[in-house]
């Protein structure tokens, strides 16, 4: 099965390193080659940088749920 992607997506996955490596190199050239899209990746590069760096931190009740369920359900797989 093909996926088709807008370079809008593509380039959002590129920057996040979540493209598979055909498809980085593909887009890396388009993008080379491509004054437009050269300027659309580096503004999406910029806007990248400029996201805060947040962490989360789940609370200990919420990994003790998940633990929980993950119990639970492990336990009915098995009967």
């Amino acid at each position: 099965m093909q996926q088709n992607y807008t370079y809008d997506e593509a380039m959002v996955l590129m920057l996040y390193r979540e493209l598979a490596v055909p498809g980085m190199i593909d887009l890396s050239a388009q993008i080379q080659e491509d004054s437009d899209l050269n300027e659309a990746f580096s503004d999406m590069l910029l806007a990248k940088t400029r996201l805060p760096k947040v962490l989360f931190n789940p609370s200990n009740q919420v990994l003790n749920n998940i633990l929980q369920y993950s119990t639970k359900t492990a336990m009915e797989a098995t009967l």
